[in-house]
């Protein structure tokens, strides 16, 4: 399950880490997991793990996806053994 997410990141998001797009009536596009919203805003957590505040009267559209805000592709460039060691790391224990 862990090589799958890292490698198809979008294949099988939980609802909790799926992404919401928000558009802004100037036409701006916001995409992040929501921390928060109501009609009076919105805060969103984007994938740089900055957050961001939208003011509702600013938020044209909100759209909820089935993507993951980790990009697809990430290992593209890799080896396959550069793969493996990947994948042996991240079974490691936390320190």
């Amino acid at each position: 399950d862990l090589l799958q997410a890292i490698i198809m990141p979008d294949k099988d998001v939980p609802n909790r880490y799926r992404a919401t797009v928000y558009t802004t009536h100037q036409g701006k596009v916001i995409t992040g997991m929501v921390i928060y919203d109501s009609a009076a805003g919105a805060m969103v957590q984007l994938g740089t793990g900055e957050t961001m505040r939208l003011n509702g009267d600013e938020i044209a559209s909100r759209k909820p996806t089935s993507k993951s805000l980790m990009p697809a592709g990430l290992l593209d460039g890799a080896s396959n053994q550069e793969i493996i060691d990947l994948f042996a790391y991240l079974q490691q224990p936390a320190r």
